[in-house]
């Protein structure tokens, strides 16, 4: 009687909740499944990342590039002509145009004017090999130092505006 007893509280602490709790190995299996977890959702959400970045990249290349004009167009350059209206004695009486252009070869450009251009657009342009990463990296600093200085500029009470106030009939201090 006593055997059977024993095997009922046996089988209720079987069944029971307690029984349910898991082991420390199991308790560590699933901390690392769980780990695993994580760090597969991590990368799932990093790879996604890159492959909206990639996305948005090539479509910004693409939109750039689909509005250039073909190598073949560049070579045989033609701009729009101006047509002349000439009297019967050969005068020039007026020009008819849509971009009044003249075209001159390249000997005959003064020396320095393809270095102006160069100077104007690209300081830089004979130091780097096309691409002046320099510029690319300072960019944001640029854009962004404008209002860095407002900012300053607001928190300085030097350099507040003094009140300016009119007196009676719209007159100002030293008018």
């Amino acid at each position: 009687m006593a055997d059977e007893s024993q095997k009922k509280l046996d089988i209720r602490f079987l069944m029971s909740d307690k029984r349910k709790m898991p082991m420390p190995e199991e308790k560590e299996r699933q901390k690392k499944a769980r780990k695993k977890r994580g760090w597969i959702a991590f990368l799932l959400i990093v790879i996604l990342v890159l492959v909206i970045l990639v996305g948005v990249g090539m479509a910004f290349y693409f939109s750039i590039v689909f509005d250039l004009p073909r190598l073949t167009t560049l070579k045989d350059y033609q701009p729009y002509i101006t047509s002349g209206v000439y009297s019967e004695d050969e005068v020039l009486i007026g020009e008819f145009f849509v971009e009044r252009r003249t075209v001159i070869s390249l000997s005959q450009m003064p020396r320095f004017l393809p270095k102006a251009f160069i100077a104007a657009e690209d300081a830089r342009f004979f130091e780097h090999g096309g691409i002046d990463y320099w510029r690319i990296w300072a960019q944001p600093s640029a854009i962004l130092r404008p209002w860095m200085w407002s900012r300053e500029e607001a928190r300085s009470p030097s350099r507040l505006p003094s009140p300016s106030f009119s007196l009676r009939n719209g007159a100002t201090p030293g008018n």
